[in-house]
């Protein structure tokens, strides 16, 4: 919403625009993937929306920058394109629906600039917007090999991503959105609103392309998500097919009743528009929220009482995963069978406790190596729970305790009871906790537990005697793992399962594993730091010779000085 009033300020149009816009995305839920309050409250995906909601901020700067050279512009830009970027490199393509829709506004009359003016600015945008993000971007395309993603969800085909389209705005606003499409191209003397349309076209195209052909930007790419920033556009745009219609009301008006021509210019001059659009704003909050028409449906209705995670399974949960942590064997991981609030539940475990976790549901394990009874390539959780229930599985992932629960028809607390390889801690209303029998530990060597175990974020630490062999550490193996062996270093290996091995001779050992931090993390932290130190600078306007310089580079005017403007 506040992007929205920057929008309307800089193209001097109505606030009521920015305030029935924001309205519409507050109060109209969509779907899960649509951005708005089913994704970011009932589903808790807010960094996707987050990331989105950033190009929105990154549009107003890079228009300026690109047809004015407004260094704090550039300064702004780089500010949301790297808060982008950073946070779901997956922005890129809205990021370049800007910037084409930009570039082709920044040619216009009137102001227009040069295509070198803009290749320049160009540039220096991409470059300053890279190093802002360049911690996150440079480690993806360093580990891109390392990683793979299931595609929880998607489009069918082109039907399917059109009636999506539809079911993110409600489909009444999403027509209206359309209109607001052709007014915002066709009407003049608003460069951002156009902005705004001929990047919702090219967005809108983009993905319909990638829809039709069955093929993402990357691997990793959805196309369900990428329609948060589309209905963010959309919703503004449907605003603006409001305020145009009323806007032209009120100058047919005019005409008709014999006044001379009046300009179309500002609607800033025309209180009555503002009055109008906050008066649908009160309405549509009214209808939606406050009290819901019949003819609004109930899953489009947004800020709905929601449930809250503190419940008597909560609870049950947390006195599960302490019992389970003081019971399990040191140097042990605790496997989770099930959830009773939502599948996210067991992800709070780490809450309650500091051990390693395994879940039924491997949707965020990011590679192909884990062992267990699924197909990494097409799922990500197990179809069946108490499959994992083996010898073999308990081994390989060092599990010293179960916590189950029944979920999704499957018996899993009656299959634990009766498994010989589990011996019963403790009995709840929802989770029971089972210790595993002749556990092994994370750490072994010749099948034997290590001595001591200790675990960090950034360390894995172990003591004990080998015959001569190897230790086998039961964490993921990464290529910034290095390893020290009695003050040593040795290198490690990646196993089969995605563990990892260390060669140790016969006799005591001392083992230190650390996720290092290499040079090209350091220089990608030193291109974020000069990026964040360059921007600050932008958009205080200091120091006022460097930014002088920029401007002259980029063929702007340079920033007069108190004594030459006096």
């Amino acid at each position: 919403t506040f992007v929205y009033f920057w929008w309307v300020r800089r193209d001097r149009i109505s606030p009521g625009v920015a305030a029935l816009a924001g309205a519409g995305h507050i109060v109209i839920a969509g779907e899960w993937w649509s951005g708005g309050w089913t994704e970011i409250v009932l589903w808790g995906l807010v960094t996707n929306v987050a990331a989105q909601t950033a190009i929105l901020g990154a549009l107003c700067g890079v228009l300026g920058w690109l047809k004015s050279g407004r260094t704090r512009d550039l300064g702004f830009a780089v500010l949301f394109a790297g808060l982008a970027l950073g946070t779901n490199p997956r922005t890129a393509l809205g990021l370049v629906a800007v910037g084409i829709a930009a570039v082709i506004v920044a040619i216009l009359p009137p102001d227009s600039a040069s295509i070198a003016q803009i290749a320049k600015r160009g540039v220096m945008l991409v470059a300053l917007s890279f190093a802002a993000a360049a911690p996150v971007l440079i480690s993806l395309i360093r580990f891109r090999d390392l990683y793979y993603f299931v595609h929880y969800s998607g489009y069918s085909d082109l039907t399917a991503w059109w009636a999506s389209s539809k079911t993110a705005l409600w489909e009444p606003l999403f027509w209206w959105a359309l209109v607001g499409v052709g007014t915002g191209l066709m009407r003049g003397a608003r460069p951002i609103v156009r902005t705004v349309a001929l990047t919702a076209v090219i967005y809108m195209a983009a993905t319909a392309a990638m829809v039709a052909s069955g093929a993402a930007m990357f691997d990793q790419l959805e196309l369900t998500r990428l329609m948060p920033f589309q209905r963010m556009l959309l919703f503004f745009l449907a605003a603006i097919a409001v305020h145009d219609l009323i806007d032209f009301a009120i100058l047919a008006g005019k005409r008709l009743a014999g006044h001379a021509k009046p300009a179309i210019g500002t609607s800033l001059e025309r209180p009555w528009i503002c009055v109008v659009l906050g008066a649908l704003t009160i309405a549509l909050v009214y209808v939606v929220v406050l009290r819901p028409a019949s003819w609004v449906p109930e899953e489009q209705r947004g800020l709905r009482t929601m449930g809250t995670s503190a419940q008597a399974a909560t609870q049950d949960f947390s006195d599960a995963v302490r019992l389970a942590d003081d019971a399990a064997p040191d140097g042990t991981a605790v496997l989770v069978l099930g959830s009773v609030l939502s599948w996210h539940q067991p992800l709070s475990a780490p809450m309650w406790s500091d051990r390693r976790f395994f879940y039924d549901d491997w949707l965020w394990y990011w590679q192909r190596d884990h062992v267990g009874p699924y197909n990494p390539e097409i799922e990500h959780a197990y179809p069946r729970d108490a499959a994992t229930l083996t010898t073999d599985y308990f081994a390989t992932h060092g599990i010293g305790a179960v916590i189950v629960t029944d979920v999704g028809g499957q018996e899993n607390r009656a299959e634990a009871a009766s498994s010989p390889l589990l011996s019963p801690v403790s009995t709840g209303l929802w989770f029971d906790v089972y210790l595993i029998a002749d556990p092994v530990t994370i750490v072994t060597s010749d099948g034997l537990a290590a001595g001591s175990i200790a675990i960090d974020n950034n360390s894995i630490s172990a003591t004990g005697t080998s015959g001569g062999g190897v230790v086998v550490i039961r964490h993921n193996w990464h290529p910034r793992w290095s390893a020290t062996l009695n003050g040593e270093q040795v290198d490690i290996v990646k196993r089969a399962d995605g563990y990892m091995d260390v060669a140790v001779p016969a006799g005591a050992y001392e083992l230190e594993l650390t996720y290092a931090v290499t040079g090209l993390d350091w220089l990608a932290r030193a291109l974020f730091v000069l990026a964040v130190a360059v921007t600050g600078m932008l958009i205080a306007g200091r120091p006022r010779a460097a930014i002088d310089r920029l401007r002259r580079f980029s063929g702007s005017a340079p920033i007069p000085s108190p004594e030459s403007a006096r």
